[in-house]
């Protein structure tokens, strides 16, 4: 018997949202060794972060669009 698709992208929203977080602390590490370092600017950062957000939210944000029908 297969579980309903709802209950399925439930399971597919939460674990984006966990990788989105583990991925997220990687990053914010990296970033901050290499802006230490000095291999980028403190704009270069914020862009990247800016730009991880956006397209992180929008994967969390399709998927539950997803769940809805």
């Amino acid at each position: 018997m297969n579980a309903p698709a709802s209950h399925n992208n439930d399971h597919l929203l939460y674990w984006t949202a966990a990788i989105l977080v583990l991925m997220g602390f990687g990053l914010v590490d990296t970033g901050i060794v290499v802006w230490c370092a000095s291999l980028i600017t403190f704009w270069q950062l914020l862009v990247f972060a800016f730009s991880f957000a956006l397209i992180g939210m929008g994967a969390l944000f399709t998927i539950w669009q997803m769940r809805l029908l």
